[in-house]
Formats: structure tokens, sequence, C-alpha cells
């Protein structure tokens, strides 16, 4: 752990949650969002259900898409940013063209790339999301 002081984060919307994880990329359909600390704990699955690529993200042909399937439902996605963290494909897309998200619903946010992705490609994850939780 880093040996420093660390102040709360603070929001001017009540109750957002922050989750992070990395995406990786495994043999279609299959993907993990898993992001261990020093040890080898993963520190990055507690919100996160499930994440998959490819034609399971709902269409055919999708290999551009990855989705991922949040444990719980929120009000709603504040803001999401991905960032490659890898290019073992080759042609990992550079950026993302397009999400769509059911977080009330269904709990899925999916990512529409530039690009194919490939077995091993990586990616960064963070939602900011309401907490459905609150009562106003």
């Amino acid at each position: 752990m880093a040996n420093r002081t660390f102040f709360d984060v603070q929001s001017s919307n009540r109750e957002v949650k922050i989750i992070a994880t990395k995406v990786k990329i495994g043999t279609e359909p299959a993907a993990t969002a898993v992001l261990t600390d020093a040890s080898g704990t993963d520190i990055a699955t507690n919100g996160i259900d499930s994440v998959v690529w490819g034609d399971a993200t709902g269409g055919s042909g999708a290999d551009d898409k990855f989705k991922i399937t949040l444990k719980d439902k929120y009000e709603a996605l504040l803001s999401v940013h991905a960032t490659k963290g890898n290019d073992a494909g080759g042609f990992t897309p550079a950026s993302v063209q397009e999400i769509s998200e059911d977080v009330a619903t269904n709990k899925t946010i999916t990512f529409d790339l530039d690009g194919n992705l490939s077995s091993s490609d990586e990616f960064y994850v963070t939602m900011f999301l309401l907490n459905s939780s609150v009562t106003r």
C-alpha cells in the first residue's frame, strides 16, 4: 500500500459508486473482469457479474463489442472510461465508438469499438454509477 495520505472522493451527486476493472478478452465469447493486487488477490470483481464479447453481446458478427453485466442495478451510468491495456492481437481497437447501457433494468454496459477484438486483448474500464438504493 502507498505510504501517503489519501482523501475521500467527493461528488456533487449522492451515492456515486465507482467500479474499476481490467477486461481480459479470451476465446470468444469468454472474457474476464479481473484486477489483482501484488499478492494476486482479485480486487475488482465485487461489482461485476460477467463479461462477454463477440456474438454473445446480442448481435451476430459483433467481434468489435464487449459487454459487462453488473451484479447490481443502478439508477444511472454517470460516466465510463475504457482504455486499451495491450495489443495482443496486433489490431486492438484504439477507441470506443459507442456505449449502450441499461444499468437500471438489465445491469449491462456494451462497448462498441472501432475494430475487432482478439484473444488476449485487454482494456481498463472505470464506471461511475448512481446508486439505485438512495431515496430522494
